[in-house]
């Protein structure tokens, strides 16, 4: 039996690909890539997963906060087994697109999410993340360096003051563009 203590997602693997690559019969490149996609969504969530496939023996195995199941089977079946034997299946949400999987579990007691619903509540996906927190500072300095840039910024009206994000820290105070480019 497995036990958590937060409330984990039973996430239908099989159902999932087919859902986003749309193929009823996932290779193994799509599975590493779920697995892989998964696994750093739940690292920056602090939620905690297991990840059922059809088919294969009944290995699994760990990746941080994410379990793997190979179901040796049906992937429905194992799921709504490991649902059977929980102590507190009012804590399990069962992440399908799958109807007929989703009323069953319901109906055991779990909770239940759409797959949309569950990339939402887990975040931007790896090459989001990256896309948001990486910045040239290179590339910014050379801009900044440049006067024709320094003179366009400051005939923009209202660009006397700008505010600067970084998605690392809220450290960045409002700075008068004046400022920035006397530094």
């Amino acid at each position: 039996m497995i036990q958590f203590f937060q409330m984990p997602y039973f996430l239908d693997g099989n159902n999932l690909i087919g859902r986003a690559r749309r193929t009823a019969r996932p290779t193994e490149a799509d599975r590493a890539a779920l697995v892989a996609e998964v696994a750093e969504r739940l690292r920056r969530s602090k939620a905690s997963a297991v990840l059922f496939f059809d088919g294969g023996g009944e290995r699994s195995s760990t990746l941080g906060s994410l379990s793997i199941r190979a179901a040796g089977g049906s992937a429905d079946e194992a799921i709504l087994r490991e649902i059977e034997r929980s102590r507190t299946p009012g804590e399990i949400v069962v992440v399908t697109a799958d109807r007929d999987l989703s009323r069953r579990a319901h109906d055991l007691g779990a909770k239940r999410s759409s797959p949309e619903d569950f990339w939402r509540r887990v975040g931007a996906g790896a090459a989001q993340a990256q896309k948001e927190t990486v910045v040239d500072v290179e590339d910014w300095m050379k801009y900044f360096e440049d006067e024709g840039n320094r003179e366009r910024l400051r005939s923009v009206p209202g660009s006397s003051v700008h505010r600067f994000i970084c998605p690392r820290s809220s450290l960045m105070e409002p700075q008068s563009t004046d400022e920035l480019m006397n530094r």
